[in-house]
């Protein structure tokens, strides 16, 4: 008689399994996982903002606290213009004026070392005010950590970044002039490149910061070129960090 009996399922994996495919659809909506995470801790800094605001008006605090606060709300705003899901003049706008004046918020680790500061003035203004000190330790908590791992994430990505462009300096200008077509070169491009020049596989994700990263000014075609290239190359800007 045939054994009918079967293996226990691990539930745990199969959660865990399912857990990351809707973080991954989440993520797709906002353009990217890292998007999404970014987006996130926006809106806690909103949050901490906007109810440390409500609480100091019921409690009438100190004006200068208000300024803090002012502050905080502000902040969050702005980051949550540089990774908000929907397009719109307005925002666009507003992100060409950030990526003028404030480019390390578009950086991996100026993100993170801004996000460091943030989670300080986030909890101060929850639970050293005594606003909501669970929630204070809940949210600088989350854009604590974040800020660390953005940091490391940064770090790493510009080691590999920086491979490849050694790789490219060895062969001299004619070389690489060669690989740039005269219409610029597309995300896709430059993946192959690095994965045939160093064996690194950049993902989607990582290709979008990449390209931004190598930019002059802000666009939308995904595509970097001759200029920002060889200005990469010969190390004029290939020391950014990510």
């Amino acid at each position: 008689m045939a054994d009918t009996r079967y293996a226990p399922v691990n539930r745990q994996a199969e959660m865990q399994a399912k857990g990351k495919e809707a973080l991954e659809k989440a993520g797709k909506k906002f353009g990217g996982m890292w998007k999404m995470l970014f987006f996130v801790a926006a809106v806690c800094v909103i949050v901490a903002g906007v109810m440390s605001i409500l609480s100091g008006i019921i409690n009438l605090i100190s004006p200068f606290d208000f300024i803090n606060y002012a502050y905080l709300t502000a902040f969050g705003l702005m980051m949550l213009v540089i990774d908000f899901p929907i397009e719109h003049l307005v925002i666009r706008n507003v992100k060409m004026a950030i990526f003028h004046y404030a480019l390390f918020m578009c950086r991996f680790v100026g993100r993170g070392i801004w996000y460091l500061f943030l989670s300080a003035m986030t909890v101060g203004a929850l639970w050293d005010n005594e606003v909501s000190p669970f929630l204070g330790f809940f949210l600088g908590g989350y854009i604590f950590f974040l800020a660390i791992y953005c940091i490391v994430y940064g770090v790493n990505l510009s080691k590999k970044l920086e491979r490849v462009r050694s790789k490219v300096l060895e062969q001299g200008p004619e070389q690489w002039g060669a690989y740039i077509p005269p219409s610029g070169m597309t995300k896709e491009q430059f993946r192959q490149l690095a994965s045939s020049l160093t064996g690194i596989n950049f993902t989607d994700e990582e290709l979008t910061y990449i390209v931004n990263a190598f930019s002059f000014e802000v666009r939308a075609d995904d595509v970097i070129s001759r200029e920002e290239f060889d200005e990469w190359a010969r190390g004029t800007t290939g020391a950014f960090m990510l």
